[in-house]
């Protein structure tokens, strides 16, 4: 079961949010039932709060792991977003460039020169798509990030 599935404590019937939170919640929850054990003599309770406190521990910091790795996807993306950008604006120069060098060339009537620039703008124009497409993907996985980290925080998925 995934930390951000819904479950049900052992000790009660309230459903209870997988993650971080939740896991501190049935530490605490695992702790009183081991005192109750301890103090009216039920040692079967004491060792079902004992194994609650753990499995709170474990959940919590699954839970903490799972918030760093959702935060770690968002920063990556977030990045790649913006050398997809970068990528595209550099694409955008070598267009012009190419596009002022061939200009020259059938001005001069250098065709070497013309099929130079010509080629320069193909690159320029290749390198403007593959930026727009790593900038579409990256803000697609940033976009899955958010919802999972929605999902983490709030325990629901998106609609």
């Amino acid at each position: 079961m995934s930390t951000n599935d819904t479950q049900t404590s052992d000790t009660g019937s309230a459903p209870v949010v997988g993650g971080k939170i939740a896991g501190r919640a049935n530490q605490i929850d695992g702790r009183l039932s081991e005192f109750d054990g301890k103090t009216f003599g039920d040692p079967e309770e004491q060792l079902e709060g004992m194994a609650e406190a753990i499995a709170g521990r474990i959940q919590e910091a699954v839970g903490k792991a799972e918030g760093e790795v959702i935060a770690s996807a968002e920063k990556q993306s977030h990045q790649d977003m913006w050398e997809g950008r970068a990528a595209q604006m550099e694409g955008a120069a070598k267009q012009a460039a190419g596009k002022v060098v061939a200009g020259w060339g059938r001005l001069t009537g250098q065709p070497d020169t013309e099929l130079k620039g010509m080629a320069e703008q193909v690159d320029g124009a290749a390198e403007k798509a593959v930026g727009k497409a790593t900038e579409d993907q990256a803000k697609q996985s940033f976009n899955d990030a958010l919802d999972a980290d929605k999902t983490y925080v709030t325990g629901r998925a998106s609609d």
